[in-house]
């Protein structure tokens, strides 16, 4: 197999999105440690463990198709955190940015005919609609219980978000099993 010019450098794209998730859910996970809230912690570094799995396989994809892996521009920033709370949205910036680049993917892939692209990343999209889901019932939990725009008193919010660092703990289960 060979892999056609055109999709190259949206598949490159992928693969520096890939390696930036590794160190962005390692940020999640030290900053969640750091914070106190473990199951959280330990849910991120098995996210970013799946992260890398996610990167070795479009490594493999590209090497397999003739191409060399670029992973020189996989450096990026990481957002400012204050809450648990905000660790969920930033979670989900993350979730859809790579849903969008997936999909840029898919569509460039069928636009060009290439039918082993295509296949290759449906696995993608399906498993980023499974993690889109995840990550929205925790919003909507956060928002239902009034841990998301609320005037709620900082101790009853401490309360909420130890609730939700226990969450997590389900949540690990299920991305273990992946990794």
């Amino acid at each position: 197999m060979v892999i056609d010019k055109r999709i190259v450098s949206l598949l490159q794209q992928r693969l520096a999105n890939e390696w930036y998730s590794v160190g962005f859910y390692t940020y999640l996970a030290n900053w969640c440690s750091f914070k106190g809230y473990m199951r959280a912690s330990e849910y991120f570094k098995n996210y970013a463990n799946t992260e890398y799995m996610h990167m070795s396989k479009v490594t493999g994809y590209l090497i397999d198709g003739g191409v060399m892996p670029d992973t020189a521009d996989t450096n990026g920033s990481y957002p400012e955190l204050d809450n648990l709370e905000d660790v969920i949205g930033a979670w989900m910036e993350a979730q859809n940015g790579a849903t969008m680049n997936v999909m840029a993917i898919c569509d460039k892939a069928k636009e060009i005919g290439d039918g082993v692209t295509y296949q290759f990343f449906s696995w993608f999209i399906e498993d980023q609609r499974k993690n889109e889901a995840e990550v929205q019932s925790m919003i909507d939990w956060c928002e239902n219980i009034g841990l998301i725009n609320s005037d709620a008193p900082d101790w009853a919010k401490g309360m909420m978000r130890a609730e939700l660092d226990e969450m997590f703990e389900d949540k690990l289960e299920a991305v273990s099993e992946a990794v």
